[in-house]
């Protein structure tokens, strides 16, 4: 027998804020829906989905997800997440590495840590 099940709308309201949140962190990764979806594995069509809040996501899905945007699973759950990243972000120094790759590093952090991650950075593109 086969239970039929409906989500109430507090669970549709935070499907709808945890894919807003999801949304954001994708492009700003700058991922495109099929090479995610592809990493999990599934369908694009389904995190469109997840994204617009149409489904439920599972924890295991969500922390897949989370990994790849390289977030934390219990920031991207908070009502707030859009906004404290962004603040984030705006606070942080922005800096275009040789290979035209942007990196962004917290604010007041020391130059000589820049140098050494410029430089550990360029080794690594280098090796590959």
């Amino acid at each position: 027998m086969k239970i039929s099940r409906t989500r109430v709308p507090k669970q549709c309201e935070f499907d709808a804020m945890v894919g807003a949140n999801l949304q954001y962190m994708r492009k700003f990764r700058k991922l495109s829906m099929s090479k995610v979806a592809e990493q999990i594995p599934f369908t694009f069509q389904q995190l469109q989905k997840y994204e617009k809040g149409k489904n439920t996501i599972s924890a295991y899905k969500l922390l897949k997800l989370c990994n790849i945007y390289k977030v934390d699973i219990a920031e991207i759950v908070k009502e707030s997440f859009i906004e404290t990243h962004q603040a984030i972000i705006n606070k942080a120094k922005e800096f275009t590495m040789p290979d035209g790759k942007t990196v962004f590093f917290p604010e007041g952090i020391g130059e000589v840590a820049l140098v050494k991650f410029k430089e550990q950075y360029m080794k690594k593109v280098h090796d590959h």
